[in-house]
C-alpha cells in the first residue's frame, strides 16, 4: 500500500471519528450546570412554600369562623342582662313617663335590643334639660385605642354592655361616667333564660346608665352600659350569676340617679338594691 494511499485512509478515520463523537454528544445528556440547578431546586422551594400556604390560608379561615362561635359563647356566658325591650312605648309615652324636652331616638322600631345595638337613651343636655337619644349599647371610653386584647371598638363594647354598681366607682372603663355621664335606660322588660320580667305596676320604667363619647377624629360614637346589682329571689332563679338591672320605677329615682351634683358611690346605695320581686312579673317566653 502506497503511502499517500495510507494517509488517506487515516484521514477519513479520523473525519469519522470525529463525526461519530459530534452525534453522539448531541445525543447525550450533558451534566446540568451550577446556575441550572440552583434554578430548579429554587423552583421546588417555591411549589412547597406556595402549598403550605395555600394550606395555612384555609387553616386560618376555619380558626376564624371558631373564634367567631367562640366570641358568641363568650358573650352568653359572660352576660349578666343582655336584651331589653320598649315594645308597648310611644314617644307621647316616653315624653310624659321621663319629662323629656326633645326627642331624636328612632322609636319606630321595636324589636328587641342587644349589646352593640343603637337604644334609646335618656340624658340631660346641656341646659339640663332631658332628651331622648341614640346610642350604641356597650360602653366605648373616651381614651380607649386599640390593644393587643381588643383590636377593635366593638371587641372592646362586648365587655362593656353591663357594668357591676358594686366597682361603677373605681373601674377605669366606668368611673368617669358614672361621675359625669349617668343616664336612664327606658324599658318595658328585660329577658333572661327563657322569661321575660315585667314591673307589675308601671308598663313602662328606667334602668340605671352610664354613658360616654369617644371620637378618634374620623368617627364618632356615643355608648352606653347598663347597671347591674344583685339579683331578687325571682330572677335568682333563672340568672346563673344571681344578676339583674338596677330598676329605677319612679320620678325620685330617676332624678336621684341623673343628678350630676352627686358624684359619690355612697349617695347612690339606696338605688343598688334589688328590686322587690313581690312587685315584679315572670312571663315564660313562649307565652309572650
Amino acid at each position: 500500500m502506497s503511502s499517500s494511499r495510507t494517509v488517506l485512509i487515516a484521514a477519513i478515520a479520523l473525519l469519522v471519528g470525529f463525526v461519530a463523537g459530534m452525534f453522539s454528544s448531541g445525543l447525550d445528556s450533558s451534566p446540568p450546570s451550577k446556575e441550572s440547578a440552583r434554578f430548579h431546586e429554587l423552583q421546588d422551594a417555591y411549589q412547597d412554600k406556595n402549598t403550605q400556604f395555600f394550606k395555612l390560608a384555609r387553616e386560618r379561615d376555619n380558626l376564624i369562623g371558631q373564634v367567631r362561635v367562640l366570641e358568641q359563647m363568650v358573650d352568653t356566658l359572660n352576660a349578666e342582662i343582655d336584651e331589653i325591650n320598649a315594645v308597648a312605648a310611644t314617644a307621647e309615652e316616653y315624653r310624659e313617663h321621663f319629662r323629656l324636652a326633645n326627642i331624636t331616638a328612632d322609636l319606630s322600631d321595636t324589636r328587641d335590643r342587644y349589646p352593640l345595638y343603637d337604644i334609646a337613651v335618656v340624658r340631660l343636655n346641656e341646659s339640663g334639660e332631658r332628651e331622648l337619644v341614640p346610642m350604641q349599647w356597650g360602653l366605648l371610653p373616651s381614651w380607649w385605642k386599640p390593644s393587643k386584647k381588643t383590636k377593635s371598638r366593638k371587641s372592646f363594647q362586648r365587655m362593656t354592655y353591663n357594668a357591676r354598681s358594686e366597682t361603677i366607682d373605681t373601674k377605669p372603663s366606668y368611673r368617669h361616667a358614672f361621675k359625669r355621664n349617668r343616664v336612664l335606660i327606658p324599658a318595658t322588660q328585660f329577658y333572661e333564660h327563657g322569661f321575660y320580667f315585667r314591673l307589675a305596676r308601671s308598663p313602662l320604667f328606667a334602668i340605671a346608665g352610664l354613658a360616654e363619647h369617644w371620637s378618634d377624629g374620623t368617627e364618632t360614637v356615643d355608648s352606653c352600659t347598663m347597671v347591674t346589682t344583685e339579683a331578687n329571689e325571682m330572677v335568682g332563679k333563672v340568672h346563673p350569676r344571681k344578676r339583674m338591672p338596677v330598676i329605677l320605677d319612679s320620678e325620685a329615682a330617676c332624678a336621684r340617679w341623673l343628678n350630676p351634683e352627686l358624684t359619690q358611690r355612697g349617695s347612690l346605695d339606696e338605688l343598688f338594691v334589688p328590686y322587690d320581686d313581690g312587685l315584679m312579673d315572670q312571663i315564660a317566653e313562649d307565652a309572650g
